[in-house]
């Protein structure tokens, strides 16, 4: 495993901050690998020279965002599986962006489009039956007298997160949950709009539900475009203020 570049002279500036970005950049190249043990605290202290508690503060960051992990007796590695804690500084950043209404539905439908553009590719008839049941679970749940709102937002979820899974993609799929997260306002705000608005259709998001499986059923990737189109027009519809 070459570490060198990983211990070249440090600039100026916060230690710890500087060995987060060398950790990064190694594992972004490749020279770390998901499994791989880290260099040891005193090893990243003597041949920087720098005092091991800026390298146990950088590795304390990332294990805290679930890129690293401390095995006892063993050392420090780098994370072989997904942890839910490599989204939080991501959504955490975005959350702090100011956006406008118009800009979160944008990043919402891009994130889409790459999603069904890989999901159609791999679109199984598993796939299309199990979306087509959360489909119905939707138009249950806006069937009912006593609509149970957050059961019903809950289910809009499950379909989005399996599209994203659908996906077969771990990038898309990671992804798509940030996304997710992000939208939480704005997806509520969409059922809860499509239930007491007047002008507005209540099974509106059964029906943008069943288009969208109806193209990843039919195979026709050049059918996304307009697919993409409908969706964006709905969202305007349903979350017609700032978010």
């Amino acid at each position: 495993m070459a570490y060198d570049s990983m211990f070249d002279e440090l600039p100026r500036g916060p230690v710890s901050e500087e060995i987060i970005q060398r950790i990064t950049e190694a594992l972004v190249d490749g020279r770390l690998k998901p499994g791989d043990k880290l260099p040891t605290e005193m090893e990243f202290s003597e041949k920087l020279g720098v005092g091991r508690n800026s390298v146990r503060e950088a590795i304390k960051v990332l294990v805290a965002f679930g890129v690293l992990e401390i095995r006892r007796a063993d050392g420090t590695f780098v994370v072989e599986e997904f942890s839910h804690k490599l989204l939080d500084p991501m959504v955490y950043g975005l959350i702090l962006v100011r956006r406008s209404k118009e800009q979160l539905l944008e990043f919402k439908l891009a994130n889409l489009n790459a999603v069904l553009w890989a999901a159609i590719k791999r679109m199984t008839p598993e796939k299309v039956s199990h979306l087509r049941q959360l489909i119905e679970h939707v138009r249950e749940g806006f069937s009912q007298d006593d609509i149970d709102r957050d059961k019903l937002y809950m289910t809009t979820v499950e379909f989005y997160e399996y599209l994203g899974i659908a996906s077969e993609n771990p990038m898309l799929i990671q992804l798509n949950e940030v996304v997710l997260r992000l939208s939480h306002n704005s997806r509520n705000m969409a059922v809860n709009a499509a239930m007491d608005c007047p002008n507005l259709d209540r099974f509106v998001l059964v029906e943008l539900y069943s288009d969208i499986v109806d193209v990843l059923e039919s195979g026709d990737g050049n059918a996304i475009p307009a697919l993409i189109d409908r969706v964006d027009e709905a969202w305007q519809k349903l979350v017609p203020f700032e978010v």
